[in-house]
């Protein structure tokens, strides 16, 4: 279970079984994680029929990332991981990293790095058979 982001409601990964997720960690003390931000909205936007996005900030204080998600206007859910438990649970080595996880839940890949919107299209298709 992740918190809310903003004072949102707990985030249950289990709640998106049964479609393709995209989890993306990042933080606003990430250069490379915000370059990507607007890419990742704009495709999350493109493909919300077929695939969930979920975005998870890591250690970042909600003074800084809220107001700059709100700027942005980040349209996909949101969590937080304030004390990385998810992150280090599940290998996030460095950041930016993007997860693919398959309807059942595995994760069926991972990107290390910015992703910009064509590459993050071809590991859609690629990884998750999501094509727009």
């Amino acid at each position: 279970m992740l918190g809310g982001f903003a004072g949102g409601a707990p985030v249950d990964l289990a709640a998106y079984r049964g479609r393709p997720l995209v989890v993306n960690f990042w933080a606003t003390w990430c250069a490379p994680c915000v370059e990507e931000l607007a890419e990742l909205d704009r495709v999350a936007r493109e493909t919300e029929d077929e695939v969930a996005f979920l975005g998870v900030d890591v250690a970042d204080p909600p003074r800084l990332a809220e107001p700059f998600v709100e700027e942005l206007g980040i349209g996909y859910d949101l969590a937080v991981d304030p004390d990385r438990a998810l992150a280090l649970e599940v290998g996030v080595a460095t950041m930016p990293t993007t997860l693919f996880i398959d309807p059942e839940g595995t994760i069926v890949h991972r990107t290390y790095g910015v992703l910009d919107a064509p590459g993050l299209r071809a590991a859609l298709a690629d990884h998750l058979g999501v094509r727009d």
